[in-house]
């Protein structure tokens, strides 16, 4: 069951969003409270003034981390499927009949 789309206002640097997302509110605010950060966070270090170059480097730096993390899950996940084959070989030399 798909949750119902809602629509939700969202500030980042002063300028106020309207977003309709099927995801909860909680999630929403947490999203766009984290993009608000990073945004101060490049803004303020880069002194950049253009928003427009400030939300692309944000983008850039999102996708980064995105990409580690994806890159983790899938090593993660390629360990869990080894460690579920040696489970198997286990448990199958175990269940053979003892003479």
């Amino acid at each position: 069951m798909m949750n119902e789309s809602k629509k939700y206002n969202v500030t980042i640097l002063g300028e106020v969003y309207s977003l309709v997302s099927d995801e909860s509110e909680d999630h929403v605010k947490q999203s766009a409270e984290l993009v608000n950060t990073l945004m101060k966070e490049i803004s303020g270090k880069s002194k950049l003034l253009d928003i427009k170059k400030v939300a692309v480097l944000a983008a850039l730096c999102m996708a980064s981390k995105t990409q580690h993390l994806e890159t983790k899950l899938e090593q993660y996940m390629g360990k869990q499927e080894e460690l579920g084959t040696l489970i198997d070989q286990v448990l199958a030399s175990d269940s053979s009949p003892s003479v």
